[in-house]
Parts: structure tokens; C-alpha cells; sequence
């Protein structure tokens, strides 16, 4: 097992930023949200037609540089067609920056969809680190989409990048995959192409979701990501799930924090979600991903959702009882953010993650391998480095 960078665990230590601190979110919703994504991942081909081909967008603005010019522009996201009444009116309109040459070199019009990481606000980070180099040393253009709570879409009482509720994470992801889709299409009637997606960190992650709602070829480049969020949110970032739903408790290590209690509605909400649905990882996905230590048939699964209700009902938990917790806890989050439970993108060989040996953020251990879910794709290690110091001095290589 490869060691973890020790400059990413002294970073974790001193970032005081909270996340989920409301909690969990509206139940309903949640269960929404986790039947829509077995509703339309059942079906690859449904899950790739959600979004029109012709979806509107309109363009703001045009702004001319020496070398290159910026447009903006902005289009109403399709999640509004899904979850409209649980939207804040911050989230329902998507808006983009597009970062063309004056002139293309080539026939081809290559295009590069940058989807932010975490903290990633507005368009100026990656406008310049990424876009703008990628165009000087390769001649690609970039499309900079802003992600669901941040910059103009950021909440007016979201603190920083401190999404308020799990669910808040989740509509984040489903809002991406379906506003990435709009921008592919829109490069395609425009004549751009060859395409590709790519981020940086969670941005990563979102390139790889969506990717898997392309019914194309299409070009992935997810950098310092892997196959779940689940073991980021439960075992390394600084998580706080507020009064009677969950709270992350520090032990010996203030960067590893752990569920103390998870609210019984949430279980109800995920047991009720899923009980038609057959859950399509193998026994050997669910033993890596959520420590499962016998095979996890329907019958078993309900069992062991039901030892979680009665977990919950006692005034106290011991440190068993908060291991089983923190299992369910990694449960929700795979059930919405694990790449296995989507379909394979059209082309895998197109596919190269870029991650970090050392990455503490982005831990790969008891996490199912990129190969195993998309096989044919390639996979870079960048030998030595952890999360923060990649990000700091690799950004050349993930161009």
C-alpha cells in the first residue's frame, strides 16, 4: 500500500472549512434523487437521450484578445425539467465561458470542457491555468462551465464552498452530467470536435459522470479523481452533518473523521429507493467499496439497513455501532456518486485518468479500480505526489 502524501495530510489539517453542516436535506428529495438515477441508468439509452440535442443556449457576449477571444453565454439547465420545484432559483441557470483562438490552425476545431474542483468559482482559475496555456501549446478550445453552487451560482446563504446539505452534492452531479451534455451537443451543431471533458479533483469525478451520459466518443481526462466520492466524504474532508443527522467526529487524526449518527429517515429514504431495483455491482464492487465482508444479496441488504435502524434507536452507539454507521454512510454516497452504478462510456480507449501516488484526498484503497469499471482505459500515475502538490506543480501533465 502506497504511502500518503504527508504534505496532504498537514494540508487537511489546517482547512476549517465545514461541509453538509444543515445535514442531510429534505428526505423526499433524496429519494428522488436516487430513483431518477436508477430510472435512467437502467436504461443506457435512455440515460443518454435526457437532454435534447437542440437545447437552447444563447451567448451573451463576445470579448476579443489579441490571440483569442471569450464568449459567454448562458442556457436554463435541464435539471430544472426534473427537479424544478427543488431548485433555488441560483442553480437553475447554467453559464459558460467558451476560450477560442482567432484562428484555428487545422481543419479540426478540437474543444476541451473544463469542469470546475472543488472551490473552483467563477471561470478565472481555469480560464488561465488551463484554458489559455491549453490553447497556446496545443491549439484547443475550452468551454468553463460553472458548477451548480458556486460563483453566480452559488446560494446567497452557502458559506464559501460549504454545500449546506448531502443533497445539495448530489443535484450538483446530476445538474453536470446533464449540462455537459447540452455543451457537447452545442459544440457539435457548431462545428466544433474532436471533444473532450475533463477536471481536476471533483471536477474530475463530474467529467467522468458525464461521460457515461454521452452517446458518443468522447475524449476523458478526470485528473486526481477515482471510481467514488464516498471515501473523500466520509473518511477525509472535514464533514459536519448537523443536529439529529449525522456529525463526523475527529479521532487521532483531525483530517479522519467519522459518522457518529445517521438519522433513521435517511436509511428509510435509501432502503425504500432502492428495494425495487436490482443493485447491479457484483458482490466482490460491494466488498471494496463498502467493506462488506460476506456477499450482498437483496435479502442481506435489507437486513443489514435494518441492523442500522436499530443502531439509531439506542441513545449511544459503540465504536461497532459507528463502524456499521459509517458503512451505510459510504452506502448512500455509492448508491449516487460510484461510477459503477452508471453505464460504461461508448469508448474507454479514449479515456486517461491522471492521479496522484500519493493522494490522501483521493484515497484508492477499498475503492473498486477505474480498469475493473471501464476497462480499456489508461490510467497515469504521477510518482511521488499527493493531491495538493499535484494540482500545485502538474498541471503541464494534465494538459
Amino acid at each position: 500500500m502506497t504511502t500518503a502524501s504527508k504534505f496532504d495530510q498537514l494540508y487537511r489539517r489546517i482547512i476549517i472549512a465545514k461541509y453538509f453542516t444543515s445535514g442531510w436535506g429534505d428526505v423526499d428529495l433524496l429519494r428522488r434523487i436516487v430513483s431518477f438515477r436508477n430510472d435512467a441508468t437502467v436504461d443506457a439509452s435512455k440515460w443518454r437521450k435526457l437532454v435534447s440535442p437542440n437545447h437552447p443556449v444563447t451567448i451573451d457576449k463576445r470579448i476579443k484578445n489579441n490571440s483569442y477571444e471569450v464568449l459567454q453565454g448562458h442556457f436554463t439547465s435541464p435539471i430544472v425539467e426534473f427537479f424544478g420545484p427543488s431548485m433555488l432559483e441560483e442553480i437553475k441557470t447554467a453559464r459558460f465561458e467558451v476560450v477560442l483562438p482567432k484562428n484555428w490552425n487545422t481543419d479540426k476545431k478540437p474543444m476541451c470542457i473544463h469542469l470546475a474542483g472543488t472551490g473552483d468559482h467563477f471561470f478565472w482559475r481555469r480560464r488561465h491555468l488551463m484554458a489559455i496555456p491549453l490553447l497556446k501549446e496545443y491549439g484547443i478550445g475550452s468551454i468553463l462551465l460553472e458548477n451548480p453552487y458556486y460563483g453566480v451560482r452559488k446560494p446567497k446563504e452557502q458559506r464559501r464552498s460549504s454545500l449546506k446539505y448531502v443533497a445539495d452534492l448530489f443535484l450538483m452531479g446530476i445538474a453536470l452530467v446533464l449540462e455537459s451534455s447540452v455543451l457537447l451537443h452545442w459544440c457539435q451543431n457548431m462545428g466544433f470536435g474532436p471533444l473532450c471533458l475533463h477536471g481536476i479533483s471533483m471536477g474530475g469525478h463530474m467529467a467522468s459522470l458525464a461521460a457515461t451520459a454521452w452517446p458518443e466518443s468522447v475524449a476523458v481526462v478526470p485528473c486526481l479523481s477515482w471510481s467514488t466520492a464516498s471515501i473523500a466524504f466520509t473518511e477525509v474532508v472535514k464533514t459536519y452533518l448537523g443536529d439529529s443527522k449525522i456529525q463526523f467526529i475527529s479521532e487521532f487524526d483531525p483530517g479522519e473523521c467519522y459518522p457518529h449518527y445517521l438519522d433513521s429517515s435517511i436509511v428509510n429514504c435509501f432502503d425504500e429507493a432502492i428495494d425495487d431495483v436490482t443493485y447491479r455491482a457484483t458482490a466482490d464492487d460491494i466488498k471494496s467499496t463498502l467493506i462488506q465482508p460476506k456477499e450482498f444479496t437483496t435479502t442481506e441488504k435489507q437486513n443489514w439497513l435494518s441492523k442500522g435502524r436499530n443502531i439509531l434507536k439506542r441513545s449511544s452507539q459503540t465504536d461497532r455501532d459507528r463502524q456499521h454507521i459509517i458503512e451505510i454512510t459510504k452506502y448512500v454516497f455509492d448508491e449516487v456518486t460510484h461510477l459503477q452504478q452508471y453505464p460504461c462510456p461508448v469508448d474507454t480507449s479514449s479515456i486517461i485518468a491522471v492521479v496522484a501516488e500519493k493522494d490522501a484526498y483521493i484515497p484508492r484503497n477499498n475503492a473498486t479500480s477505474l480498469e475493473d469499471i471501464w476497462p480499456g482505459c489508461e490510467i497515469r500515475y504521477l510518482v511521488g505526489c499527493g493531491h495538493v502538490d499535484a494540482f500545485l506543480t502538474k498541471l503541464h501533465v494534465f494538459r
